[in-house]
């Protein structure tokens, strides 16, 4: 089949010279970014207009083109030689909405973006590995949705204008709100779903007014042009208020976390994974490449009031959790105390403290991910998520009980997973700040380890038979004769399939892998936080 090829191309010159300058500008460095976004906007609305009743070609095509997001990232990775640069790819068209609004459309993958990038397109095909046999109405409007949000989501980690950022940050909405509202699992889903909506759209009003602010005052909102000048004192904590506000809503902290148990109860399990392995990212991402990077003074001065909420949250978000009978509710509870946690090493303002957040928010990615799929997959088989019907499951499922148990240990950050890592840095950067708070911080996640272990011990642990001691009068002794077969209704099902493993295993190896062999990501940041913490936090020294 090879030879056949190549003699074709071969006889076939004026052909082979078309592809060819194809792929080279396709795949031209320079322009590289672009094309794809090009390329994949035509897709798009290729899929929006293929017929209905071929369902099967369009999971394809969908799948396809996540994969080829994915793989388009991982080459860029291999276009870089030097991490030290801020901006790898970086395109700037003037004046493309409205002169008035100076709303410049410049996008680019700096060192901050992207590795949430290729969290994000690792992340879309899993989803749709899932969802492959679950959904069975408008399923055409479902994959189109998940391919929308994540052309929205890559848009959203590779502006540099911070309207711009702004207005991808908020399309975001529409997508997810159909997907809770429409595809959720339970009669509440327009509940949650309207939740999700109102409890976002307040917190982005106090952004937008920040946004106003400082287009008023420098005309412009490019994230470049903002670093050059230094704001004063006052102005600056204004400005940093109403974004903190705005952005503290999709981490969550408490008490604005309200909206996300509540959607990811209702929202379907791809819907679930991508609320907890992306979306939750959005504030922190906010947070390291705004706030931290423009407003170093407002930071310094508020950071105590955000060591107390975020030790509050990690604390009451983990005894929260140990009340909790849905396994996607106790799932999101844990989403809630680790993103809490990674706030509080971003604010610790040191550079083991920030690296070790932005390894935390990654392995987060992978983790809840990974319980959610999880879950999805005892929900699609036992259709309920109420933990006192489970029990004994590593007598009928070994193989997902060994996996269950590899992202459990992920969750508790133990030892030889990317969740180690995280919190080993978050901890011993926020020592250098306060002994005591450090102190409370591992008491919350010392209660975090207990709800998962707790967790996966009433799913997989427990008795399949039962003997039953019986007292007969007539001998006056215990009969035995008696037995129960409890949990009989769940060996109907059997172990994970082959789908279900293929999306698993790769989690399994990227949290035990980065767990082991962590310089990945530590050389991807370290350069660029020692340049940032030194110009702009060298007063903290």
């Amino acid at each position: 089949m090879l030879l056949i090829f190549i003699n074709f191309f071969y006889n076939n010159i004026f052909l082979t010279t078309i592809l060819f300058n194809i792929f080279n500008f396709f795949f031209y460095h320079k322009i590289l970014l672009l094309n794809f976004l090009l390329i994949y906007l035509l897709i798009v609305i290729i899929m929006f207009f293929l017929p209905k009743t071929n369902l099967f070609l369009l999971k394809k095509i969908s799948l396809f083109l996540t994969v080829y997001t994915f793989f388009i990232f991982i080459y860029i990775y291999y276009l870089l030689n030097n991490f030290s640069l801020i901006y790898y790819f970086f395109y700037k068209l003037n004046n493309v909405f409205t002169e008035s609004l100076s709303l410049e459309y410049s996008i680019g993958i700096d060192t901050i973006s992207y590795l949430f990038l290729l969290l994000t397109a690792f992340l879309f095909p899993l989803c749709l590995m899932i969802s492959w046999n679950t959904i069975y109405y408008q399923t055409r409007y479902y994959y189109l949705m998940f391919i929308l949000l994540e052309f929205i989501l890559i848009h959203v980690f590779i502006a540099t204008n911070i309207l711009l950022f702004y207005f991808y940050f908020e399309c975001v909405l529409i997508p997810m709100f159909l997907l809770i509202g429409q595809w959720g699992a339970r009669s509440r889903r327009i509940f949650a779903a309207y939740q999700f909506l109102i409890y976002t759209l307040f917190g982005s009003l106090f952004v937008l007014m920040g946004l106003i602010f400082l287009l008023y005052h420098f005309g412009s909102t490019e994230l470049n042009y903002l670093l050059i000048y230094k704001l004063q004192p006052f102005r600056e904590m204004f400005i940093w208020t109403l974004f903190f506000i705005g952005f503290l809503i999709k981490i969550p902290m408490l008490p604005l976390h309200i909206w996300l148990p509540e959607a990811h109860v209702e929202a379907p399990t791809a819907g679930s994974v991508l609320l907890a392995g992306v979306l939750l990212k959005l504030g922190s991402y906010a947070f390291l490449k705004f706030l931290i990077l423009l407003f170093p003074f407002s930071c310094a001065v508020f950071s105590p009031i955000i060591f107390i909420l975020g030790i509050m949250a990690v604390i009451l978000g983990s005894l929260t959790t140990l009340r909790q009978i849905d396994m996607k509710k106790i799932i999101a509870y844990s989403s809630v105390v680790h993103m809490n946690f990674a706030l509080l090493g971003l604010f610790s303002l040191s550079l083991q403290g920030v690296l070790g957040s932005i390894i935390l928010m990654i392995s987060h990615g992978f983790v809840s991910a990974g319980l959610f799929l999880s879950v999805g997959v005892l929900y699609d088989r036992y259709h309920t998520r109420i933990l006192k019907y489970f029990g004994g499951f590593n007598y009928f499922m070994p193989l997902f009980s060994i996996i269950f148990l590899i992202l459990t240990l992920g969750n508790i950050s133990f030892p030889g997973t990317i969740s180690f890592i995280g919190e080993l840095l978050i901890i011993i950067g926020f020592f250098t700040k306060n002994i005591l708070l450090t102190g409370l911080t591992v008491i919350g996640l010392i209660f975090s380890a207990i709800y998962a272990l707790w967790l996966y011990n009433k799913i997989f642990s427990g008795q399949i038979i039962v003997f039953k001691l019986l007292y007969n009068p007539i001998k006056l002794g215990l009969n035995f004769s008696t037995i129960e077969f409890k949990r009989l209704w769940t060996n109907y099902f059997i172990d994970i399939n082959y789908r279900e493993f293929l999306i698993f295993f790769p989690l399994i190896v990227y949290i035990i892998f980065f767990g082991l062999n962590p310089y990945f990501i530590i050389d991807t940041y370290i350069y660029f936080l020692q340049i940032n913490f030194e110009l702009n936090y060298d007063f903290l020294i």
